[in-house]
């Protein structure tokens, strides 16, 4: 309210976060290809969706393949820093 420290709130409206689909790349799937719509209401938290491209053909090479492959988990804390685990 104007003119003193008095608050007035009302009632929350809901949004949505639209639906995502991830742009074509040639010779590359996405993972996930898309993301659905999703409903924001007052219990709804900060979301972060990554899309990673595989090759769709992996490379043939003589004798064993070998790769690595990470999952980050980034903890994102209410006083700004972020906590990263790799594994």
């Amino acid at each position: 309210v104007a003119g003193s420290d008095e608050k007035k709130y009302g009632p929350w409206t809901v949004g949505r976060w639209e639906s995502f689909t991830a742009p074509e790349q040639e010779g590359y799937t996405a993972i996930p290809g898309a993301v659905d719509e999703v409903e924001v209401t007052s219990e709804s938290l900060d979301a972060v969706v990554d899309i990673y491209y595989r090759v769709d053909e992996s490379a043939i090479v003589e004798g064993k393949e070998e790769k690595t492959i990470t999952r980050t988990i980034n903890v994102h804390l209410p006083n700004g820093e972020v906590q990263t685990t790799r594994q």
